[in-house]
């Protein structure tokens, strides 16, 4: 056996012997030898020590070494500019201390609270630990209602301007506090206001103790009798006032403190309130849904609201965005007035209702025409053979339709000349639109324009019955539009193209030969078509 000292450790021997490889027969060795191999151990374990530590230096300082590929060069920051951005005159009121004293203020008493103690508290320690959570939720608890608590609006001596910014706070408080405020007294001096709630009754004793329909009542205690109406109903009060020598409203009797339940349903939460809220909301997405308005109201106010509340306030919000279609009817004669008095020379044409409608004051609204005398001057100046006539369905709760009409001017740009809003787009609307419009501009039935179109009801027959001698050309881009509900594809719209583009008679026949090898129901869909209102040379 071979053997080496070691440390010492509880229970094992100051020596301990190594095991000869099975089948071997142990070597013996003088006393001198064993000394040296046990030196020879000793040497191997104090390198094998040594080697380890410069492995764990060499990873040490493996975390600090950049790779030459990763090397940032530092950035030279130009300082002068810096110095020239820099207000002097701002007054430098210095940093924070290190050692700012951060406590908040009411809880001094709250120690230092360490979660191990209540992971390995022991049961010597549980009545401290207790203690300690009731009081973390004892603040808790004060903290929510801090937040949750309503801001008194009113106090006393308190005044106001006139009765109706009085009556706005009290619906206001009435809706933050979840509270049924009622007006008692409501006239040219006084304003007084109950809150409606009540508090349930529990059965209270007169000695403060609740009692059971069993049980009997002590020799110091007396039942009382609660009548309906009586000590339940919450003390809640305002009262304000104005002597008639007075100008201000002035708050004489006010009591803040609310003991009854809250209630979700509130009768100071209509339609007109919520409207005021939501107009912000609305202008900025008109086509918001009512599910989204309404669990956004629900969530601020915490009151219960119904579909049809919420419809009326997105529609009084949108009235009040876009203004009342009925009332701007009712102004249209004023508006027609001022416009001939700031434009001169300008033709203004209102047409309502033959029949009498006897449910209203007023005739019932039908067209109106309008050509500025301004636009009148320019086109005779410099007038250009070419009219473009296009209408437009006008959105709303009153439907009807826009009819324009523009021409070019010396730039080539878009020129507008008049404009006229009519029931429909009918044959008679665009004849009584044109004949007005032939009237301003000079034209007859002899002269010579061109007129272009996108083909729709009216405008097929209109100009040909008043202006037979001007041409009638039909857009292009609306005649592809028509076509592509049948026949899609880049090739068609290319043969359209080539054939409306056309130069001379011969190569218009080419074209249509080819667009009829394409597909001949789009050939002859394009033939049905004149083709004097929409190809070049024709």
């Amino acid at each position: 056996m071979i053997g080496s000292t070691c440390p010492n450790v509880d229970g094992w021997d100051d020596t301990f012997e190594w095991c000869e490889p099975f089948g071997e027969t142990p070597m013996e060795q003088d006393e001198p030898n064993s000394e040296k191999v046990g030196e020879d151990s000793q040497a191997s374990k104090d390198s094998h020590d040594s080697d380890d530590n410069e492995d764990s230096e060499d990873s040490q300082d493996s975390d600090y070494i950049v790779d030459e590929d990763n090397l940032l060069d530092d950035l030279e920051v130009d300082m002068k500019n810096f110095h020239l951005n820099i207000y002097k005159e701002v007054e430098w009121v210095g940093s924070f201390p290190d050692d700012r004293d951060e406590t908040v203020e009411g809880d001094e008493e709250l120690e230092v609270i360490n979660t191990e103690e209540f992971i390995f508290a022991s049961s010597s320690d549980e009545g401290e630990a207790s203690k300690k959570r009731k009081k973390i939720r004892d603040l808790q608890r004060a903290h929510k209602n801090e937040a949750a608590a309503v801001k008194d609006p009113f106090y006393i001596h308190q005044t106001f301007s006139t009765a109706k910014e009085v009556k706005q706070q009290i619906y206001l408080h009435s809706i933050q506090s979840r509270r049924e405020l009622d007006f008692v007294k409501n006239d040219k001096n006084r304003i007084r206001v109950v809150c409606k709630g009540t508090i349930p009754n529990l059965g209270i004793l007169e000695t403060g103790g609740t009692s059971k329909s069993n049980d009997k009542v002590g020799p110091g205690q007396k039942k009382k009798k609660v009548k309906d109406g009586s000590i339940h109903k919450c003390p809640w009060v305002l009262l304000e006032s104005k002597w008639k020598k007075d100008i201000n409203w002035t708050v004489k009797t006010y009591e803040k403190q609310h003991t009854c339940l809250q209630t979700r349903k509130i009768r100071a939460c209509n339609y007109k309130f919520l409207s005021e809220q939501i107009v912000d909301t609305v202008e900025e997405n008109q086509e918001i849904p009512l599910r989204a308005l309404r669990e956004m109201l629900e969530k601020k106010y915490q009151v219960g609201l119904s579909d049809m509340k919420v419809h009326r306030a997105k529609t009084k919000a949108l009235e009040s965005i876009r203004g009342d279609f009925a009332a701007q009817y009712s102004c249209l004669r004023d508006y027609l007035q001022e416009v001939q008095s700031r434009n001169p020379n300008t033709t203004v044409k209102l047409q309502v209702q033959s029949e009498p409608c006897y449910a209203f004051e007023t005739r019932v609204f039908e067209r109106v025409y309008i050509c500025l005398g301004p636009l009148k001057s320019g086109f005779a100046a410099g007038k250009r053979d070419l009219l473009g006539l296009d209408g437009a369905f006008m959105k709303g709760p009153y439907h009807g339709m826009i009819m324009t009409v523009v021409g070019l001017d010396g730039n080539n740009c878009t020129y507008p000349m008049a404009y006229a809003v009519v029931e429909a787009e009918n044959i008679n609307s665009w004849t009584w639109f044109l004949t007005n419009l032939g009237d301003d501009l000079g034209l007859y039935a002899n002269s010579n324009f061109t007129f272009i179109s996108d083909r729709q009801k009216g405008l097929l027959h209109a100009p040909e019955k008043l202006f037979p001698a001007t041409e009638h050309r039909y857009c292009l881009r609306h005649l592809h539009e028509n076509m592509k509900h049948k026949w899609r594809g880049k090739e068609f719209k290319d043969c359209l193209w080539k054939c409306a583009t056309c130069t001379t008679i011969p190569q218009f026949n080419s074209a249509t030969e080819e667009l009829k090898r394409l597909n001949s129901e789009a050939y002859d869909w394009l033939n049905s078509i004149p083709p004097k209102h929409w190809e070049g040379t024709l």
